[in-house]
């Protein structure tokens, strides 16, 4: 496995993800996508993506920080739970005085969207096998 960072300048963050994606494929015949990011994203990474503590990001995921409304549902939980990074930076712009960057939102919910897709079709092989 291994893991690559782009950096790309157009018009939609989607567009810059899919065009990363198919230059890795064309520069590696057979390679398959795991997941693209920032999507799934840990307390940690979340602090660093917003210039947080650790400790603050956490006041907010257990209700003890500010917020109107509940903090979104981690999408996997365990050791460390994972949050969709987009539900993280709509819930900070409607809930706190933290304002994300346009482009990280917009990156994460390109992100989600095309790791959707890719599980997607990896259900659709596994009930293939049925």
């Amino acid at each position: 496995m291994i893991g690559l960072d782009f950096t790309r300048s157009t018009e939609a963050a989607e567009d810059a993800l899919r065009s990363a994606i198919q230059d890795v494929m064309r520069a590696i015949p057979g390679a398959t996508l795991v997941q693209a990011g920032p999507d799934l994203v840990g307390l940690t990474a979340m602090a660093e993506i917003f210039g947080f503590s650790r400790q603050n990001m956490r006041k907010y995921a257990t209700g003890a920080g500010a917020g109107k409304a509940a903090f979104p549902a981690p999408a996997h939980l365990g050791e460390p739970s994972l949050w969709h990074l987009a539900e993280i930076v709509a819930w900070l712009r409607s809930n706190t005085g933290v304002q994300p960057r346009d482009d990280v939102f917009e990156v994460s919910k390109a992100a989600a969207k095309i790791n959707f897709e890719t599980e997607q079709q990896r259900v659709g092989r596994i009930l293939a096998l049925a």
